[in-house]
């Protein structure tokens, strides 16, 4: 325990003191449990970071055992939100749903809980623990620890199933992961996840030291620009059409047979299929398996005009998607209508009604590999200046709005 209570209410954290400190406390308090009431005793070690211990063997919330690494973290963490005028509290225990929560902070009105996961637990107590919060009615905010972070040797981040749980997306902002290394007193943080597959993000973090970050800055990162996910995304399409066929199994080779049966392979495939989708992570297979399966059941061979729903695409894909997705994951944009979104603003579908969309554009296959990687090139080309052309154009409509609405006044 890094805090108990003196006979007098008052909290004690012993790793804000110093030894002396620490030895003149001991005789001057008795100290106790803030869940269980029963006594503890202040334990000054010279290997580990000073704490309570239970008097006695019992059962108790707060009596576990927690790594130097992850102890280290919680006091940086309350110390560096204490400096910033914030009202935090440490291991605050919450009778109502007898949680106690790493960190708890008061911002705008709101109460915040903190945790720093250092562990892999398994999937359905940590979903356990966000449900609990998210019926406190508490906002959530979850930092990995560094020991945590996983990468390839490009730098690309590995997603596991765990990871993917504690992605944070706040509606209007790019999906997000914090890190937080408590050796390195600084903060890797992955502003706009962006799956290139569905096990590994391609953008690069940010990183910061302690001092020089905010909690306000920690939760307000610019998301990429759609230029920048555009050409972040030509390099990974490069290796979609020319890297070999690895040795296949699982859900790949069930979607490369399926292609063969489709008389397809990869280097034939349309360039609008694998492109950069936000909400990828709620998804089991890669972005190109399902949005494939899209293009090729729901637009090719279709005539112009032709109409279609997002619930004929759900159904077509209903195996793709994660079942149990994370409470922290509060916007509810799945996957699917992003990518037709998109495709809507590259002109190839129109939105007639909420849930259904018509087809504007006939969808040409490539003949060959090296006809596959001029078209990629030549079209994202285009894709950007269309897409530039209509940010610029809605930009334009808005300041036309403002101009207007204040002429009006």
């Amino acid at each position: 325990m890094l805090q108990a209570m003196t006979e007098k209410g008052e909290s004690i954290i012993p790793a804000l003191f110093s030894k002396t400190q620490l030895e003149q406390l001991k005789t001057q308090h008795t100290f106790w449990c803030p869940s269980c009431k029963q006594e503890v005793v202040l334990k000054i070690g010279q290997q580990i970071m000073p704490h309570f211990a239970h008097k006695q063997l019992q059962q108790c919330v707060l009596q576990k055992g927690e790594g130097t690494y992850h102890e280290t973290g919680k006091i940086l963490l309350y110390q560096w939100l204490k400096s910033q005028g914030l009202e935090v509290y440490l291991e605050k225990w919450m009778p109502s749903i007898k949680r106690t929560p790493d960190l708890t902070i008061k911002l705008g009105g709101k109460e915040i809980v903190l945790e720093y996961q250092c562990a892999r637990i398994d999937i359905k107590t940590l979903q356990t623990r966000m449900n609990d919060y998210k019926q406190a009615n508490l906002a959530q905010l979850w930092i990995l620890g560094g020991n945590r972070l996983k990468r390839k040797q490009n730098g690309d981040l590995i997603l596991d199933e765990f990871t993917k749980q504690c992605i944070h997306h706040f509606k209007d902002y790019a999906p997000q992961l914090y890190y937080f290394c408590s050796i390195q007193k600084q903060f890797i943080v992955y502003p706009h996840i962006l799956p290139a597959m569905h096990h590994q993000n391609s953008t690069l973090p940010v990183i910061r030291s302690l001092r020089s970050f905010t909690l306000i800055e920690l939760l307000n990162q610019a998301k990429l620009s759609i230029h920048a996910q555009f050409s972040l995304w030509n390099r990974k399409k490069y290796m979609f059409r020319t890297r070999p066929s690895r040795k296949l199994f699982g859900a790949e080779l069930t979607y490369r047979t399926w292609l063969y049966e489709q008389n397809l392979h990869i280097e034939k495939l349309p360039s609008l299929i694998y492109l950069p989708i936000s909400t990828q992570y709620k998804m089991k297979t890669n972005p190109w398996n399902w949005q494939s399966r899209i293009i090729i059941s729901l637009f090719l061979h279709k005539p112009k005009y032709t109409l279609f729903t997002l619930k004929q695409c759900h159904l077509l894909l209903k195996t793709h998607f994660v079942k149990h997705l994370s409470p922290i994951h509060l916007d509810q944009t799945s996957p699917v209508e992003e990518y037709l979104m998109l495709l809507e603003r590259l002109g190839y579908v129109k939105r007639k009604a909420k849930n259904q969309f018509q087809i504007l554009k006939r969808i040409e296959m490539y003949q060959n590999v090296e006809e596959s990687v001029k078209g990629d090139a030549i079209w994202l080309k285009n894709a950007l200046q269309q897409l530039n052309l209509r940010e610029k154009a809605k930009h334009e409509h808005g300041r036309s709005k403002i101009r207007y609405t204040k002429t009006i006044d």
